[in-house]
């Protein structure tokens, strides 16, 4: 494509300088230049196409389909970030420096019964877009001189500006769960905060959601390395493949020394649950608590879902606030420190005690129903007092 480009280019400078008798010289480098990127880009725009029509061809002739099988594509269970989907990974995205994430599809299930996943390999990293601008302008200099014998490296975005790779948003289901309209993780909840732009394509979102989708077949993601490329497979870690699959880290706290947990600073995360008030009247916004299985009424009183594949993380304190529907949109900005919801209701931080939830299987349950909680502390007439004043727009969170 270069060498293509390049001739086309050269042929224009000769061509134009030679009508014009030298004189047109600068405005013959400026329309060859402009040939040049023209046919590298068209050029570039079918050479990826043709992969990709050779790919399909390639799939289509190596998979079979068992008799009676439906012959449908993979249920693809999210796509990768907006801003990577936008700039893609062509020549726009080389010249600002490749900032975005790197992916991998993780595929899993027999044909017919696929499930495909977008998952972050490698992070975004936005210093290399903050050094593109000098490294393109000094190599579009060279080429004005010298069209296709310029040195790549003079590029310097390209490279990983020695920046340690963050786990965490590579991995954490827990960013993911802002996507949930009943829950606010904080710090990460701003919606263009790089934790809660790539919080569906984490490893650990993509095991939960092919759980769910896949009603527990595949819960577990199986990595491993072809040729130096990352392959992620979902199978069943839990009664298949739990003898060999290592140890996960996934929903567990990351243990830091004491000196490290020191020079980082780590913000405390809270998660904001907005839960039915049924009690008061509240049946339109949160989640409903009673929603349980005939074997979990039998155990508990209430339910919240956290997370399907598990949710090992040290809970340091539970609390409860009473607030109209429509409040919690009015929450402080600083609600991850500590500070309280805008609420015109005065009951608010109803401590629950350990021996009243337990978290299992990835919900956290209820030993006690809330109302009986915030009874213990607000008085018994709490619900009868406020059921009039909300009319039928509680919640508690």
């Amino acid at each position: 494509m270069s060498v293509t480009a390049s001739l086309v280019s050269s042929i224009i400078i000769s061509v134009l300088t030679a009508a014009s008798w030298g004189v047109g010289e600068p405005a013959a480098k400026a329309i060859a230049h402009l040939a040049y990127l023209r046919i590298y880009t068209l050029m570039t725009k079918m050479f990826i196409d043709m992969d990709m029509k050779i790919a399909e061809a390639q799939k289509r002739a190596s998979t079979f389909y068992p008799v009676g099988k439906e012959k449908k594509d993979p249920v693809s269970l999210n796509e990768r970030c907006l801003t990577d989907r936008l700039l893609g990974e062509g020549m726009i995205a080389a010249l600002i420096g490749a900032p975005g994430g790197v992916y991998t599809t993780a595929t899993g299930g027999d044909p017919g019964n696929r499930y495909s996943a977008e998952v972050l390999v490698t992070p975004p990293n936005y210093a290399r877009m903050g050094r593109s601008l000098g490294g393109f302008i000094d190599l579009l200099w060279e080429n004005f001189w010298s069209i296709g014998t310029s040195d790549p490296d003079t590029f310097t975005a390209l490279d990983f500006d020695d920046q340690n790779i963050d786990y965490f948003m590579l991995t954490s289901q827990l960013t993911s769960l802002n996507y949930n309209p009943s829950i606010t993780f904080t710090p990460s909840n701003d919606p263009l905060n790089p934790y809660h732009m790539y919080g569906l394509n984490t490893l650990g979102y993509a095991e939960g959601i092919v759980s769910t989708a896949s009603d527990d077949e595949f819960n577990t993601i199986q990595a491993t390395n072809i040729n130096g490329n990352p392959h992620y497979e979902f199978v069943d870690g839990i009664r298949t493949y739990d003898t060999v699959l290592p140890q996960s880290g996934l929903y567990h706290p990351l243990v830091l020394s004491q000196d490290r947990l020191g020079k980082v600073h780590l913000p405390k995360g809270h998660l904001i649950i907005e839960v039915r008030a049924t009690g008061l009247g509240g049946e339109r916004k949160g989640m409903n608590p009673l929603k349980m299985s005939a074997a979990e009424h039998t155990a508990y009183e209430q339910k919240i879902p956290l997370n399907p594949n598990g949710f090992h993380y040290n809970i340091t304190k539970v609390w409860v606030d009473v607030a109209r529907e429509a409040e919690f949109e009015q929450k402080t900005s600083s609600y991850g420190t500590g500070s309280k919801i805008i609420t015109s209701i005065p009951i608010q931080d109803i401590a629950v005690n350990q021996s009243d939830y337990v978290i299992e299987n990835g919900n956290l349950y209820f030993t006690k129903p809330i109302e009986e909680i915030i009874g213990s502390v607000a008085g018994a007439s709490y619900q009868s007092d406020l059921r009039t004043s909300l009319k039928g727009e509680g919640k508690y969170i």
